[in-house]
């Protein structure tokens, strides 16, 4: 049996060079730059007008949706609010009649836990906001944490 050998290929072979290039874009926004419109109608025609038409109608909405949040925290907030005076006036109420039936020490923690809980949730409140609108202070450790 003979074996042949492997043809012996030369060290230095010839060498073929590929370049490759690639080409990235992003673009910000509901519309694509005007090139990439432009494209747009030439594969369908009207097709930017349509796109730019969609992005407008989109927009509208997006207004509209703000609106009505913003339109129901601000009644959600008075609601509240009307909520709060009703039950501290209520207790007050109360509170004063046990007072002037003979009951003084009653009367006054009635009245005085209507109102403190009116005060302590006022500002429970207050210190939510503050946290939302600096939360980084709220990341941030204590030096000695550190």
């Amino acid at each position: 049996m003979n074996k042949k050998k492997p043809a012996h290929r030369p060290l230095v072979a010839d060498r073929m060079t590929v370049a490759q290039r690639v080409v990235s874009a992003t673009f910000q926004g509901p519309l694509p730059p005007p090139t990439i419109l432009r494209g747009y109608d030439d594969v369908v025609q009207g097709a930017a007008e349509r796109l730019i038409v969609m992005a407008e109608k989109q927009q509208k909405h997006d207004h509209e949706i703000q609106k009505s949040i913003v339109k129901n925290k601000h009644r959600d907030i008075k609601r509240g609010q009307i909520s709060a005076i009703m039950v501290t006036l209520t207790l007050a109420v109360i509170g004063g009649f046990i007072a002037f039936t003979g009951q003084p020490w009653a009367g006054a923690v009635i009245a005085t836990g209507g109102v403190a809980s009116i005060v302590a949730a006022f500002l429970g409140t207050h210190k939510t906001q503050q946290k939302n609108k600096n939360p980084e202070k709220s990341l941030q450790k204590p030096a000695d944490d550190i």
